[in-house]
């Protein structure tokens, strides 16, 4: 359902829906309720201002969750379907995993038919294995029922190992390291924690860089390792780099509804990312 301006008048947080969905028992009445008031002069909108920073907070990315904003997960799962639906006004999907308490945004599959609201970052070489060993370490420490932590020596000596043998500047290849480790704290992948250079690997990972995407990826990247050539010392992204075993990762690292591209001598293969 498309909502015009003109249309943004209803009365009701219900009648966003037809049929039966209109009476479900999921707290709309209740945000109808709240909603009678106008928020500031002009304002014709029909949620409360609680659902509106939801929606708010998910276009703006990169996810809600109960662990960093547990007053904003708690009116987004009291108020699902209609978050839903205007996502979907906007052409956004919402994915929701109830088990680890996160939500995000993401652009709707309309198989090219409709704009994408979500902005498109380039991930680099370093950046896509990072994610791989995080992924990695996040699982592992999901079998044991435990948080997952990373040191940031760890990803440093870990990105490295990518390095081209002829690349002798390893004060550069660690700045680069470093450089992908700030990108994914910005992105929200990583947060810092008080210990110095130790960072919490958040669960969103395992839902936005699924099985299929990590198998193609570490085919990729255990072929660049094995380069003695170029193509693997790239650290930094968006280079002109075109040896066997080079990869370039775009993503809507916004939303976290990424498609990832690898490239090689061979072909390509791009997939898409989804919870």
């Amino acid at each position: 359902m498309t909502t015009s301006p003109d249309d943004v008048e209803t009365p009701t947080v219900a009648s966003a829906f037809t049929g039966p969905e209109a009476a479900a028992p999921d707290g709309l009445a209740a945000a109808d309720s709240q909603a009678a008031d106008a928020l500031w002069p002009g304002d014709t909108g029909t949620l409360p201002a609680e659902v509106r920073a939801v929606l708010v907070r998910l276009v703006q990315g990169p996810y809600v969750s109960q662990t960093t904003a547990p007053n904003l997960w708690a009116t987004l799962v009291a108020h699902e379907r209609i978050v839903r639906s205007r996502l979907a006004d906007l052409f956004l999907d919402l994915a929701v995993d109830l088990d680890e308490e996160i939500a995000f945004a993401r652009n709707a599959d309309t198989d090219g038919t409709g704009p994408g609201l979500m902005r498109k970052v380039t991930l680099s070489f370093a950046d896509t294995a990072l994610l791989l060993h995080l992924r990695h370490l996040l699982l592992r420490a999901a079998a044991a029922g435990e948080r997952a932590y990373v040191g940031l020596e760890e990803m440093v000596d870990n990105l490295s190992q990518y390095r081209d043998p002829g690349d002798t500047d390893l004060a550069l290849v660690a700045r680069r390291a470093r450089a992908a480790v700030k990108r994914m704290v910005d992105y929200k992948i990583l947060t810092p924690l008080e210990a110095d250079d130790r960072y919490e690997i958040m669960p969103i990972l395992a839902l936005i860089v699924t099985s299929d995407v990590v198998a193609g990826l570490e085919a990729e990247y255990r072929a660049a390792r094995g380069q003695q050539t170029n193509g693997v010392e790239d650290f930094e992204g968006g280079g002109d780099s075109t040896g066997s075993g080079e990869a370039e990762a775009t993503g809507t690292l916004n939303g976290l509804g990424a498609t990832v591209k690898t490239d090689s001598d061979t072909g390509s293969d791009e997939e898409q990312l989804d919870a």
